[in-house]
């Protein structure tokens, strides 16, 4: 065995010295190589930051100072906003080796990123910088190479953002209101409706966040969350509405009004007929293009939303809802109503552009819903009372008295004197006065509830305490017309609810005054009896029921008015701070103002109806009331009035009916309108990406 002082173990203790040296100086190189990787990293990182500072003042500064990057005068203001403020704030000198490029656009919040779109008309401003430096300080230095780095940024001030929006006058529904609502909303769905009285007044109570359903709607139809147009533009089925908000409520949490308007939107659910028309909610509710996520963070009423949602599928469809009202003296009156225009429940975006173009595409404007009602009423039951008018001598002379004057007749007896009692001498036939007392039998009522309308129109913002906006509101316009709308019910439907133009009531007949032939049978010393009477065809019959009549002259009623004119210009509504509850931030409870252009809109609709005139009509042609009679209307004054005490007494009884189902079935308030407004400051600029 070799000891410590062999040869052998010197030879071996010398190699292990140099295995040893050797791994040293490779541990040195690698950790020199460390530093120097370390050294560089460093420094990139500091330029990179150095660079990044460059890119976001820039940024700022051209967004502070209005940049923009449109062509005329002051074109791409921000491109030399940015490169100045990166001069001479920051020594960023452009040159080969340092550039600096400043783009226009809008930053989309739709997506789970922000993301920057270019656009030339945009607010938003991106600053592009890059700089050639170094690869590395060692290696750089030997080698020469560069690398460029890059830095952007984008600013933006935060817009103003404005909110309209309207509300139903339905703050609870009890068991008096609810028949009227399912036979209201039924009849506009065109199926049946059977809710309770706790199941309407859970969604007259009950809230529903604008975010949130859009989001849960997104879910439900593959779309992706956040892109709030697309899902606003989205055809949609009045079912798939009324499901995602119940399944938005279940997320929302539970009380007694949110389990009630739960089981209240899935009972309307279960009747929506299968081929109801696809919807869009942004017939609905207006939201201006680039409008922020925060914007959209909102409540809406729920009974509100569901009424605009059926209202919006009655528009589209051929459903017309009809209701049976009560008039007293008359039977079986039922009224039809249908949506001509849906409302616009909500607006949203910002108030500069609105400012800028109130009737424009940025417009943030509400509407209420357009209404048309319609409905005949058989007069059978007044015949008798209208008859009677023409039994008493007075009248009958008068009637006979203005015949003579206008027509210039031969008349031969009275009217009521048709049958007996004729001087006919020689027995032959001759033409007697006659009279035709509601020969219609039948009055068509017209009432148009035109939309209500309020407007952002102008708006200031001091600071988030001192600000106001301005809304200019045009009530709704009330057009009623009374008279013959039709050949029939049916036709009557048709012209109110298919024409896009108001039908023009055409004048109703209620007395038609002519002529008819008559001979007598037998004689006996010169007293003629047993009358016949003449067909159209010529023919003798016996029933005057068969005879043919030529009309003369006429009472028509006629009515064709606007109640409240063509829509009243309100005066503007503002809405002002320091009070921070007469004007909110958006996402908070909006403040509301009633513009109300008239404050008896019933008493004006009953005035206009016992305001109707009867009027003698001439007539060309038989069996049609033609020209208005000027003159000799004196002669039958006393009828006219008698008659229209007779057709006010049947049309007055209307006013109620009408209005209360438009009040209480729709949360319509005729020539009134509740807007809700809320306003955000903007901020300052801000870097957003």
């Amino acid at each position: 065995m070799a000891g410590r002082c062999s040869p052998q173990y010197a030879l071996s203790y010398q190699r292990q010295r140099g295995a040893i040296g050797i791994m040293a100086a490779l541990v040195m190189l690698m950790a020199l190589t460390f530093l120097m990787l370390a050294i560089d990293t460093g420094r990139l990182y500091l330029e990179k930051r150095s660079l990044q500072r460059v890119a976001d003042m820039a940024a700022l500064e051209a967004v502070l100072r209005d940049g923009n990057c449109q062509a005329g005068a002051g074109a791409t203001t921000a491109q030399s906003y940015a490169a100045e403020n990166a001069q001479v704030r920051n020594g960023f000198t452009l040159d080969a080796k340092r550039t600096l490029v400043a783009t226009c656009g809008n930053v989309d919040e739709s997506g789970s990123r922000r993301s920057f779109l270019a656009d030339i008309t945009g607010s938003a401003i991106q600053v592009d910088a890059r700089r050639e430096v170094p690869a590395s300080l060692i290696l750089g230095g030997l080698f020469g190479e560069q690398v460029t780095i890059a830095a952007q940024a984008v600013a933006a001030k935060r817009e103003p953002l404005a909110a309209l929006t309207l509300r139903t006058t339905l703050a609870t529904v009890d068991s008096t209101q609810s028949p009227l609502l399912n036979a209201l909303v039924g009849g506009l769905l065109g199926g049946s409706v059977n809710l309770s009285a706790v199941g309407w007044d859970g969604l007259a109570k009950s809230q529903i966040n604008l975010v949130d359903y859009l989001d849960q709607l997104a879910i439900n139809q593959g779309i992706t969350v956040g892109d709030y147009q697309s899902v606003l533009d989205e055809n949609l089925s009045l079912g798939t509405l009324l499901d995602v908000a119940a399944t938005t409520l279940q997320q929302a949490g539970t009380s007694a009004d949110l389990d009630a308007a739960i089981a209240g939107l899935n009972a309307l659910s279960a009747v929506v007929p299968a081929a109801s028309p696809l919807l869009q909610l942004s017939d609905l509710i207006n939201v201006q293009s680039a409008t922020q996520k925060a914007g959209l963070d909102t409540a809406l009423n729920l009974l509100q939303l569901v009424q605009g949602t059926i209202e919006l599928a009655n528009s589209k469809s051929a459903a017309i809802a009809s209701l049976p009202i009560t008039v007293p003296g008359l039977s079986n009156v039922t009224l039809n109503i249908k949506v001509i225009e849906p409302p616009q429940l909500s607006a949203i975006g910002n108030p500069e552009l609105a400012k800028a173009d109130p009737y424009g595409p940025n417009q943030i404007a509400v509407r209420s819903a357009q209404i048309r009602t319609a409905l005949s009423i058989d007069l059978s039951g007044t015949t008798n009372a209208l008859d009677s008018l023409l039994q008493p001598a007075g009248a009958t002379s008068s009637v006979g008295s203005f015949l003579n004057s206008v027509l210039n007749l031969n008349l031969l007896g009275a009217v009521g004197d048709l049958v007996q009692g004729i001087l006919c001498g020689p027995c032959a036939s001759k033409s007697i006065s006659a009279a035709q007392v509601l020969p219609g039998g039948r009055i068509d009522v017209m009432l148009d509830v035109a939309e209500a309308q309020a407007r952002v129109t102008d708006y200031s913002c001091t600071s988030s305490t001192d600000k106001t906006l301005e809304v200019d509101v045009t009530t709704s316009a009330l057009n009623l017309a009374v008279g013959q709308l039709g050949d029939d019910p049916a036709d009557v439907r048709d012209k109110v609810f298919n024409s896009p133009n108001l039908p023009v009531a055409a004048p109703l007949a209620l007395i038609k005054l002519g002529e008819q032939r008559v001979r007598p049978t037998s004689c006996l010393l010169t007293i003629c009896f047993d009358p016949q009477w003449q067909t159209t065809s010529g023919s003798w019959v016996s029933d005057r029921k068969q005879a043919a009549f030529t009309v003369r002259s006429g009472l028509g009623l006629t009515l064709n008015s606007s109640v409240i004119g063509s829509g009243v210009n309100a005066p503007p509504l503002l809405y002002s701070a320091p009070s921070a509850n007469e004007l909110p931030n958006v996402g908070e409870t909006p403040y509301y103002q009633s513009a109300n252009a008239n404050n008896n809109v019933a008493g004006s609709l009953a005035t206009t109806l016992a305001g109707i005139d009867l009027e003698p009509y001439a007539s060309s042609s038989p069996g049609l009331l033609d020209g208005l009679i000027t003159t000799s209307v004196n002669l039958i004054s006393s009828l006219l009035g008698s008659l229209e005490g007779v057709i006010q007494g049947v049309l007055a009884p209307l006013v109620d009916p009408l209005v209360d189902t438009l009040l209480n079935g729709l949360g319509i308030e005729l020539a009134k309108a509740d807007v809700g407004a809320n306003l955000t400051c903007g901020s300052r600029a801000e870097l957003l990406l």
